[in-house]
């Protein structure tokens, strides 16, 4: 059913069991509540839909100037709107969510962890609005820099068939004009394309503005793109430090929230240096860079923290130059927690000289990055290193000292990456071989890859020493360089 609206009035809509709404204004709308959804502000001959019963998946659209009647051109799906929780935002995104089912009739296995069947509400709610989802994310490690608003189509269900992931991203123009009749194209940043395919799936991140749809409404240009194909989907994160078995620690998962950071602009990945008995070695057996290995970020294993570095938030524009220092002297420097919104130090680029190189790659590493983290907010998951069901299992002492910073290399300038990689501060403690994440054994040995309070670290004539927090809660650094 279409309600049209020419000015302003009070409605209460009832027996609508089944249905779901669609309203055009033509006149600025000042507030409408209904299912639990708030609309204000709307333009004039803007489309709305209200949901109500996804199982239904069913609205009706027509035109007209007076209030219409039902028509018989029923459309599949549901659109669910969801406003930003931050308008204020310097820097806000609109994200179209586009749900397409190529697998044939989906149901949900009680047995499973995750949710096989979903509705769009259930993915729309996760993603925009559970504190633990994408857009919660981006609020806490942006420091309130970037908010998220955006829709969720679907499900659009196409005939039963057999394809790859690469076939849906070679038609995603096709895809995603499935969506034509729900929503304008031209009123979103960013698009992502959920579809369910009976093999296989992929999660892939193309970059903002440099993307574009052929769509029914036009060619939409200066988008970015995400292809989160038979993405796995979990609607609870768990807090109690054990495991994944129940969840993820961003949700729907965390590869959402990582291909995104892929589309805002972050190209590389946080990865580890693993050069065995040693924490910095020339010469190695094998290439001691393993991509992925950093678990204390989404862009790496993301076991004990979700926060991408500071080097990645430098590269977003979520920190300020003043918040990244370069030491440029010997002396005694302070850095913050990583995840605190109070504009102080979040890091520090210490130049080493000579370079760090190793007989595997061609990089010279010219820098150290160092940051402390702390367990708040997203990086909730620091707090594992306390002690959990979820650390013994990498680490047989089911404890680490992580009262001290993180080192990082960080690429040299000649080569285009913002990736980095985590060293190893504690190389010859115990760890699990064989259990891994990315890499076997690799999430145990870099557990505690900081440099803790009263250790040092020296290359040559740089040498760093964590010496302890302040009154204000900052980590004091002592930093001698050439």
């Amino acid at each position: 059913m279409l309600l049209h609206m020419e000015s302003p009035t009070n409605l209460t809509v009832t027996n609508i069991s089944g249905y779901a709404y669609t309203l055009e204004f033509s006149t600025n709308l000042t507030g409408w509540q209904s299912m639990s959804e708030a609309i204000s502000g709307r333009s004039p001959g803007e489309r709305w839909i209200l949901p109500t019963s996804e199982d239904s998946r069913g609205y009706f659209r027509t035109t007209g100037s007076t209030w219409a009647t039902p028509v018989t051109n029923a459309l599949p799906g549901t659109v669910l709107r969801y406003p930003s929780s931050n308008p204020a935002a310097p820097e806000h995104y609109r994200v179209a969510i586009v749900m397409v089912n190529t697998a044939g009739p989906l149901s949900d296995d009680p047995n499973t962890p995750y949710l096989e069947y979903y509705t769009p509400r259930q993915l729309g709610d996760l993603y925009f609005r559970h504190p633990h989802g994408v857009t919660s994310f981006y609020q806490d490690a942006s420091y309130g820099h970037m908010s998220l608003s955006g829709a969720v189509v679907g499900w659009i269900e196409e005939p039963e068939q057999d394809l790859t992931p690469s076939a849906i991203i070679a038609n995603k123009d096709y895809y995603f004009s499935l969506a034509d009749p729900y929503i304008r194209f031209s009123d979103f940043d960013i698009f992502v394309l959920h579809a369910r395919i009976k093999n296989g799936g992929s999660q892939v991140g193309w970059l903002y503005p440099f993307q574009s749809i052929t769509t029914p409404q036009g060619n939409i240009s200066g988008v970015g793109i995400n292809f989160m194909i038979n993405s796995t989907v979990f609607d609870k994160a768990p807090l109690d430090r054990s495991n994944w078995s129940g969840g993820d620690g961003i949700l729907p998962t965390t590869s959402w929230a990582h291909e995104l950071l892929h589309t805002f602009g972050i190209s590389g990945h946080a990865n580890s240096y693993d050069c065995g008995t040693q924490t910095v070695s020339e010469v190695t057996a094998a290439n001691p860079i393993k991509a992925y290995g950093n678990s204390f970020s989404l862009m790496g294993e993301s076991a004990y923290g979700l926060h991408p570095d500071a080097g990645m938030k430098e590269t977003l524009g979520w920190l300020a130059s003043s918040q990244l220092v370069t030491t440029t002297s010997n002396g005694i420097y302070e850095v913050f927690p990583l995840e605190t919104a109070d504009g102080r130090v979040k890091a520090l680029r210490v130049p080493l000289v000579p370079p760090i190189t190793n007989n595997n790659h061609s990089m010279a590493f010219d820098h150290l990055l160092i940051e402390y983290r702390q367990p708040l907010g997203f990086d909730r998951y620091y707090g594992r290193l306390d002690g959990s069901t979820f650390l013994s299992a990498y680490k047989p002492e089911g404890s680490v000292d992580k009262d001290g910073v993180l080192v990082l290399l960080e690429y040299p300038t000649n080569v285009t990456t913002d990736a980095t990689l985590l060293l190893d501060m504690n190389p010859g403690t115990s760890y699990n071989p064989t259990r891994g994440i990315k890499w076997p054994g690799n999430a145990g040995k870099f557990a505690d890859a900081m440099l803790q309070v009263g250790s040092n670290f020296t290359w040559n004539s740089t040498s760093i020493t964590p010496l302890g927090t302040n009154a204000l809660g900052g980590m004091r650094i002592s930093v001698s360089i050439p």
